[in-house]
């Protein structure tokens, strides 16, 4: 995929966060490419920043919901 971004001059894909919903088959995905603050995180901050947020938001939301959790942001 990087190989189409780079042919085409925009910032290249980083990091992809994806989200996936076994019960309704719902799926919600965020790449980062190298233009986003993120990208400059090693892959274990960036999931630990996230493994923080869903720590919060998993017990006020229902798994089988078609809405995506929150990204990671910096």
């Amino acid at each position: 995929v990087n190989e189409n971004y780079e042919e085409a001059n925009v910032p290249v894909i980083q990091y992809a966060m994806l989200q996936f919903e076994t019960a309704t088959m719902a799926w919600f995905g965020r790449k980062l490419t190298t233009a986003s603050p993120e990208a400059q995180l090693t892959f274990e901050e960036l999931v630990s920043g996230w493994r923080a947020i869903l720590e919060q938001e998993v017990p006020n939301r229902p798994l089988d919901s078609d809405r995506p959790f929150p990204y990671f942001e910096v």
